[in-house]
């Protein structure tokens, strides 16, 4: 396993703690981080997030949040060039849902 896989796993247990720490649950809703990419230069980490519920403007507050979020990430990842925080908001689960609702008529 590649070191930036490793770190990907890491970020992805990190982020999660972060957010649940920054944000209340009816703020936040139910939350997976569904992928999480480290350049190889260690520049950027792109971070997946899929959710259910939570407030609308959820994702607008979490950009806010993101250098708070990423102090608490490294503090627990010790590394010498850390990666900017990039989420990205994950549809994965609703496109999958269409497609089957299409499919089964």
């Amino acid at each position: 396993m590649k070191r930036t896989e490793k770190l990907a796993v890491e970020f992805s247990r990190q982020v999660a703690s972060a957010i649940s720490q920054t944000f209340p649950m009816q703020e936040s809703g139910a939350f997976t981080i569904r992928n999480v990419e480290v350049l190889s230069d260690f520049s950027q980490a792109r971070i997946w997030i899929s959710r259910i519920g939570g407030d609308a403007d959820f994702f607008e507050r979490l950009e806010k949040a993101k250098n708070r979020i990423a102090k608490e990430v490294y503090r627990h990842i010790k590394i010498v060039k850390s990666p900017t925080l990039i989420f990205h908001e994950d549809f994965t689960g609703e496109h999958a849902q269409h497609i089957e609702a299409l499919i089964n008529g």
